[in-house]
Order: C-alpha cells, then sequence, then structure tokens
C-alpha cells in the first residue's frame, strides 16, 4: 500500500486553516496543523472548529493538529515525518519562527510561503523568502492569489498561483492542493508574488478611504486602482520582480478582490477612515492586524531606497504615520502633471 505524504501547515489562524481544509479534501496527503497558541490547539482538537477565524465551519477529524510550533522538543519528531511544509504565519512572527526551526525542520523539504507581508528589520525591508533564507536552505515556494480564507474553506471555487524557481517543487505543491473547486496555475516570480501580496493591502486602504468618504465616488476608485496598479508593477521589477506578473491572478486578481471587497479588513479600514475614524481608535479595536497600516511604512522606505514616485502609496504612508487629511491627501496624489 502506497504511503501517503504528509503536509504540515504552520499556523492556524483563518488562512492556516483554509489550506489544510483545502488539502484534506483532495485526498492526496495526509494533513497536520501545528497551531501557535495553546487555545488554537485546544479549540481544533476538541470542538473540530476554529471558532475565532472561522465560525460555523467545522474541521475534519482527518485533520491531525499538532503541537505548537514553538514546543520545539514536539515540533522535531513532527517535521522529521512531513514532505512538505505549508508556511501560514503573520509576517510579524516570521523572523522568530523562522530562526527557532533553522535546526528543526528538515533542508530537503519544501516550504510553501501562504503569508503575505513585509519586514523591516535591522535597516532591512525583507519579503517572507528572504526571512526564511537567512535561516533555512529549504527549497522555497510561494501561494498567492484571489483568496479569501473564509470561501475557500466553505469550498467556493477560487483559484491561485504557486511560484518557484524549481518548476519540480511548484508541480509537487500544486498536486497536493489542485482541485476541482481551487485551481493553481503555475510561476516562477516568487518575488512578484510576494511584493503584490504584501502591497496590495495599502492599496486597498486607499480605496477603502475612498468608499468610505462622500466627495469620491467609482470614478475615484478605478483612478486610484489604476494608479496604485503601475506603482506596484514599478515597484516589483525594481525589487527584482517581472512588471508581466501584475496581469496574473497574484497581481490585479489579488490587487482587485482586497480593494472591492468589504470583506477586507484593509479596506474596512479605509472606509472607516474616510468617514471620519481616528486611526488610533480602529487599531484598538482590531481584532486581526491590519496588514496595510504596517506595511506602509517599510513601503515607503523602499519608495525612497529605489528613488521612486509612487502618489498613492506615499499618500496612504502619510496619511497613517503623519496624519494628513485622508481626503485632501488621496486628492493631491491624483493630481497629474
Amino acid at each position: 500500500m502506497k504511503v501517503q505524504p504528509k503536509a504540515v501547515v504552520l499556523g492556524a489562524g483563518a488562512f492556516g486553516t483554509a489550506i489544510a481544509l483545502a488539502l484534506e479534501r483532495t485526498g492526496k496527503c495526509e494533513v497536520l496543523i501545528l497551531p501557535k497558541f495553546a487555545c488554537e490547539k485546544k479549540e481544533l482538537s476538541e470542538k473540530r472548529q476554529n471558532e475565532a477565524w472561522l465560525p460555523g465551519i467545522s474541521v475534519p477529524e482527518n485533520i491531525l493538529v499538532g503541537p505548537c510550533f514553538d514546543d520545539i522538543a514536539e515540533s522535531r519528531e513532527v517535521f522529521n515525518e512531513a514532505n512538505i511544509v505549508f508556511w501560514v504565519i503573520p509576517s510579524k512572527f516570521s523572523f522568530e519562527t523562522a530562526e527557532k526551526l533553522k535546526s528543526i525542520i528538515p533542508v530537503h523539504y519544501p516550504i510553501m510561503i501562504c503569508s503575505k507581508g513585509l519586514i523591516e528589520k535591522d535597516n532591512e525591508i525583507l519579503v517572507i523568502s528572504q526571512v526564511l533564507a537567512k535561516f533555512l536552505s529549504n527549497p522555497l515556494g510561494v501561494l498567492s492569489g484571489p483568496n479569501f480564507a473564509r470561501e475557500i474553506a466553505l469550498n467556493l471555487f477560487s483559484a491561485s498561483v504557486i511560484t518557484s524557481l524549481d518548476k519540480k517543487i511548484a508541480n509537487y505543491a500544486a498536486n497536493l492542493i489542485k482541485s476541482e473547486n481551487f485551481q493553481v496555475c503555475i510561476r516562477d516570480d516568487i518575488m512578484s508574488a510576494q511584493i503584490f501580496g504584501a502591497i496590495k493591502n495599502v492599496l486597498a486602504i486607499a480605496c477603502g478611504i475612498v468608499s468610505g468618504a462622500e466627495s469620491f465616488g467609482q470614478n475615484t476608485k478605478a483612478a486610484v486602482i489604476t494608479q496604485g496598479i503601475q506603482e506596484l508593477a514599478i515597484l516589483s521589477e525594481k525589487y527584482g520582480g517581472s512588471k508581466d506578473m501584475i496581469l496574473s491572478l497574484c497581481g490585479i486578481g489579488d490587487i482587485f478582490l482586497t480593494c472591492f471587497s468589504e470583506q477586507s479588513r484593509n479596506t474596512r479600514f479605509g472606509i472607516a477612515l474616510g468617514q471620519g475614524e481616528s486611526i488610533e481608535n480602529l487599531l484598538s479595536t482590531q481584532k486581526q492586524a491590519v496588514e496595510g497600516y504596517f506595511t506602509a511604512k517599510p513601503v515607503y522606505d523602499l519608495l525612497h531606497k529605489f528613488s521612486l514616485k509612487s502618489p498613492i502609496l506615499e499618500a496612504i504612508y502619510h496619511i497613517l504615520y503623519e496624519k494628513y487629511p485622508s481626503i485632501e491627501t488621496i486628492k493631491q496624489s491624483l493630481k497629474f502633471s
């Protein structure tokens, strides 16, 4: 009898749970999810739910719940039995987690990065693959696209991109997770996928501000998105990616989903700003991190590093960190010379 490969999902938030469900549905691998927090482990193990992030969705018994991944002693055995790791950890935990696991994850197992974000540390601005490469020598890939966790968890039709410099690894991961309702295409540009995935959240705040402000309309939003897409494509190319990837699912696909839907907390955050809410109050009441807020500063620093003019991305930095008036600042960013 052929032994199934084992996929370890690192992280039990909304998207980690959704990825575990997508893998389990294919029946092509054994799935083990490793939470970060004991409360997540308890709920998944005993209630077979992730009530905090995906209320009302059952987690099948087929999905095994392992130890919290911060428990190094227990995690070592788990990783020794794995064949592939899906990295679904919030970007803010990337450094500490990669450092803890550097002697735990066998070097030949591929790691698929499913998290999005830029990390600023020690005067460097890094995407998650660059953080992992500082500690781990594993082959890396990225899964990214227009994917809300809840829709994947509900098995609604979705499509995504898997990118890797090693096409065999990309195909291996795609074969494990691809199903009738979760389609995957293969690309080789991991840098663009990560840049778009992180920075689209900043653009989503801009679009949210437009939606929330009475003096803006759909024309304004179209202008903001058009200008923003150009800015993301140029920045991606400067960072080592391809401008052409902007036309992919992990480019405009992810941008459109995030910027046009109020399911996105970044868009909701922007709407509230456009309606006059204070940044401090919004941040203090958010259940989940508003990635676009934390990404706006490293993006601004990158723009200066590359001497790029990006009116929309710069405007959001000024609004969030220098308290510029949101409506007037958006208007100024759309004044073309």
